[in-house]
């Protein structure tokens, strides 16, 4: 996907394919507009409810490595955490980028499918830091 042609153009779960998604070694350049693929706020109708669920779904993969089995879900945090390191005003560090590939990876395996798949992801070494504390 050419991201620099496409955007911040909106793509609907319907129609995500995984030749949307950025590959699983992206960098932070290619992940950052996708996530814009999804309009976050504007789907939970705030940013309360749209944080509420991207910190609910963090939490969850520090405890356990789970990630959820809703591609809304996980696109939601997806977007909440380009909007968290937008707000710092840097790029995610080394763990905080670990969690988001596990994002970017569990939306590709969910993208072109209908409806939601059992999905846990683990991956070793995630800390809790990376200033998840704040949000945006």
């Amino acid at each position: 996907m050419d991201w620099d042609k496409k955007r911040w153009e909106h793509i609907f779960d319907a129609e995500l394919t995984s030749a949307d998604v950025p590959g699983p070694t992206a960098h932070w350049e290619e992940i950052e507009p996708f996530a814009y693929s999804f309009r976050g706020f504007h789907h939970w109708e705030s940013c309360e409810k749209c944080g509420e669920i991207a910190n609910r779904i963090l939490g969850a993969y520090l405890d356990d490595g789970s990630l959820p089995d809703s591609l809304t879900d996980l696109r939601t945090a997806l977007f909440f955490e380009q909007r968290r390191w937008q707000h710092f005003g840097v790029e995610p560090d080394e763990p905080s980028m670990i969690y988001i590939h596990a994002l970017v990876e569990a939306i590709r395996g969910m993208s072109g499918t209908v409806g939601s798949v059992d999905w846990a992801v683990k991956i070793e070494g995630l800390s809790t830091g990376g200033g998840y504390d704040n949000t945006p």
